[in-house]
């Protein structure tokens, strides 16, 4: 498959209904239920951290200031095709993806990863308190 054709399906899935996770030694798996191939991968040891002590005005203002930011890992078959980061805010309640530099801007593609990867189903009240908005 070709890297167009991998981000479309993606951007296309549906996070709650076309993506199904499992958890084996500290890494969580998101798989395409329609192409299994295609996956994502979050890993939460010392590997997978991106910035321990994540500070960003919109990632530190909630009752809990602390954030980690985490790679998440997307991959069709063996390949790996592209990483994200995701940074896990008010004490790691939620992951939300990083805007573009200098805006409160997320990318859809960001969204959507933050969207499969959201365990808590709280991303978007998240998003809104930080500030961030998804860029159309």
């Amino acid at each position: 498959m070709q890297h167009g054709n991998i981000i479309r399906a993606v951007l296309g899935s549906h996070p709650e209904h076309d993506w199904l996770s499992t958890t084996r030694k500290g890494v969580t798996t998101f798989y395409h239920q329609q192409d299994t191939d295609l996956r994502l991968e979050v890993g939460y040891d010392d590997d997978d951290v991106h910035t321990r002590d994540f500070i960003e005005p919109w990632a530190n203002g909630f009752p809990n200031p602390k954030a980690t930011s985490y790679y998440v890992y997307l991959y069709y078959r063996a390949t790996l095709i592209e990483d994200f980061i995701i940074a896990y805010v008010d004490g790691g309640r939620s992951g939300l993806p990083l805007p573009e530099v200098g805006t409160n801007d997320v990318q859809q593609l960001k969204y959507r990863i933050a969207q499969i990867i959201d365990s808590g189903g709280e991303l978007d009240r998240f998003m809104k308190q930080a500030g961030l908005s998804v860029l159309p």
